[in-house]
């Protein structure tokens, strides 16, 4: 299992909401692109790959990886907590060789939740850094 946390980097404190929700969409952008080039690289290899995403980004590894599941929406932290070992059990059941997660907000209940993929990674977090101006 491996992480994959996208991260802002910004040149200025001051932004607007918009701004804000831009280099958001560009760092859930960035780590679809490297879990699509993953998965299509393990792939080539002839392992069987899995996906571990929120229900907005599902549709965007569907047809590459051998088995995507969504946590839930992105906005119910307690309902990806819930979902989080059923999908780790679906994986194993299916033979799942290389699995790849989106990171969750660490805020409240999603504390717990990275904490428990981050050991299921063995603490292997890759971080994406969109450097904006």
């Amino acid at each position: 299992l491996t992480i994959v946390q996208g991260e802002c980097t910004a040149a200025g404190n001051m932004e607007s909401t918009a701004d804000s929700n831009k280099k958001i969409a560009a760092a859930r952008n960035a780590v679809s692109e490297y879990i699509l080039q993953a998965v299509k690289d393990a792939a080539a290899l002839g392992l069987r790959t899995g996906v571990l995403c929120v229900d907005e980004t599902a549709g965007r590894y569907t047809g590459t990886a051998d088995l995507v599941l969504s946590a839930g929406p992105s906005g119910d932290p307690e309902e990806n907590a819930r979902r989080l070992f059923g999908i780790l059990r679906a994986f194993d059941d299916d033979g799942i060789q290389m699995i790849w997660s989106e990171s969750f907000p660490e805020d409240g209940i999603g504390s717990a939740l990275m904490n428990r993929l981050r050991k299921a990674a063995g603490q292997k977090v890759v971080k994406i850094t969109q450097e904006t101006v």
